[in-house]
């Protein structure tokens, strides 16, 4: 059997140890890239979200005028004391009375996400995190093969 000298062992230990260090070096630069990556695809989904904000707040204007317009004509429709009119006027008006509400609701929302985007920012950086962690999780738990 061959004698091991220790400036050779010394030499293998060293270069063990620098192998590791980079194999180790490249899976952190690789789950870098991937959360970084990760980051990038939620900051479009962010811009393209409070992009279609936009337009449903145009929308919700518009509905909010015309449920007050109808309003109004029903309203006037009440006024003409028509009893089979009144009757059906009290009805409308109180399910645009509902409308109304669940628009003014909706609209609260809206401005709501789009006066304070970091709130929705930190929803979505909070979910890629916990991705991230559930990737680092499972990569931790792998285990060679049973052969």
């Amino acid at each position: 059997m061959a004698e091991r000298s220790l400036p050779g062992t010394l030499k293998n230990l060293a270069l063990a140890l620098l192998n590791a260090t980079l194999l180790l070096l490249a899976v952190c630069l690789f789950l870098a890239w991937q959360l970084v990556q990760s980051f990038a695809d939620i900051s479009t989904q962010l811009t393209e979200t409070l992009t279609g904000i936009t337009p449903l707040r145009t929308d919700v204007q518009v509905l909010s005028a015309e449920s007050a317009a109808l309003r109004a004509e029903l309203t006037a429709l009440r006024d003409l004391e028509r009893t089979g009119t009144a009757d059906l006027s009290q009805g409308a008006l109180a399910r645009i009375a509902g409308l109304e509400a669940r628009l003014t609701e909706i609209a609260d929302r809206v401005d709501g996400i789009t006066s304070a985007p970091e709130t929705l920012m930190i929803a979505a950086l909070d979910h890629a995190l916990d991705r991230a962690t559930g990737g680092l999780t499972k990569l931790a738990d792998c285990k060679a093969p049973d052969t």
